[in-house]
């Protein structure tokens, strides 16, 4: 709000005439100096108000994006294009949504102004260089990740992204080096290892891919689940490394603890990975039982494993029986209710057996 300034007319005379003036220079100068305030602070509000309104715009653009609807961001951001690091981030943006709906060139083309726009964007540093390692210019592609490593040297992914390209390069020492490092920083993380392992899955290392693969399950047995569906490692399958990967599907390493409680129960029916008699009579006491368990069942050649609260491993024993054995974390449920919980199931998977002998 902008307030009148005035002053009351001092008595007639020199000193007041002098007086009165003095007065008024001030007034004038006051006011001046309120003005020019007041336009300063109109100025800043109306070069702040398009910004703001840009970073909403975007904002709502990235939400449908997220959404999977980049055709209907793709109007927004047009109409949030500005100027500097506001079109670099407006230009990343749209470089996204164009490869989401299959215009790889345009996006292409996006991201490039993008990084031009603005240098520091990292992530625009990182997609560029992923795409470049789409089409095999692993130089390029360095160079962007390089440049993305320098913007933020500490990123947890940076020995990740440049052990990759490095590999992909031929620079196996240098790669070996970034990967070390990335491991050693991520070394109770399976997920890490895995990673690790599919890099050099791409570039055909299989001992090496193997050997990082078993390192992920030794921290997660649920992993072999990943590797098993990863058609990136259907060609593992081969006489070349079959052995040693049908060995890594088909080994169960799992130690449970010390204190764990554990129930096992023999069987006359083994395990059969064809016929599958026991593990099914196991799935559907499991069932009738109501007792919880993942949907998704880990079937090997010489066992299958059940995840829920209890682990269930369904195998065959060296006399040719089969043999269904329960494990749980101590403090998982009381001792009690796990004796309880495991006879009845026991019980009803000799009863699932009895009924499917039947019908056969």
């Amino acid at each position: 709000m902008i307030h009148d300034l005035s002053f009351e007319r001092q008595p007639a005379g020199a000193a007041a005439s002098f007086g009165c003036r003095r007065q008024r220079r001030r007034t004038a100068a006051n006011k001046s100096r309120v003005l020019s305030l007041v336009c300063t602070l109109l100025l800043l509000a109306v070069s702040a108000t398009p910004a703001l309104t840009q970073q909403s715009t975007l904002a709502q653009a990235q939400a449908l994006i997220d959404a999977g609807a980049p055709d209907r961001a793709l109007p927004l951001i047009e109409q949030a294009m500005g100027r500097g690091k506001v079109r670099g981030q407006a230009l990343l943006m749209r470089s996204t949504a164009r490869f989401m709906l299959g215009e790889h060139e345009l996006a292409t083309s996006d991201l490039r102004q993008a990084v031009e726009a603005d240098p520091s964007l990292r992530q625009g540093w990182l997609n560029l260089a992923a795409v470049e390692m789409a089409v095999q210019r692993w130089d390029v592609a360095h160079q962007a990740l390089v440049k993305a490593q320098q913007l933020d040297p500490t990123a947890p992914d940076n020995d990740l992204n440049l052990g990759a390209v490095q590999l992909l390069r031929g620079e196996r020492a240098s790669a070996k080096q970034h990967f070390d490092r990335y491991l050693s920083a991520h070394a109770s993380e399976p997920e890490s290892f895995y990673q690790v392992a599919s890099n050099y899955a791409l570039a055909n290392d299989p001992a090496t891919a193997i050997k990082l693969l078993q390192q992920a399950v030794s921290l997660d047995e649920r992993i072999r689940l990943r590797i098993r569906a990863d058609v990136q490692f259907d060609y593992y399958q081969s006489t070349t490394v079959g052995d040693a990967f049908r060995l890594l599907l088909n080994t169960d390493t799992y130690l449970p603890p010390k204190d764990a409680l554990r129930a096992s129960a023999g069987f006359p029916d083994p395990y059969d990975s064809q016929d599958r008699i026991l593990l099914n009579a196991t799935l559907v006491a499991l069932r009738d039982e109501r007792i919880p368990h993942e949907p998704t069942i880990e079937a090997g050649e010489q066992w299958a494993l059940i995840w829920g609260a209890m682990r269930i491993k369904v195998a065959s024993q060296d006399d040719g029986t089969g043999i269904v054995s329960i494990t749980a974390p101590a403090g998982r449920m009381p001792a009690a209710e796990f004796h309880r919980t495991t006879q009845r199931l026991f019980r009803a998977v000799h009863d699932q057996l009895a009924v499917m002998r039947f019908r056969r």
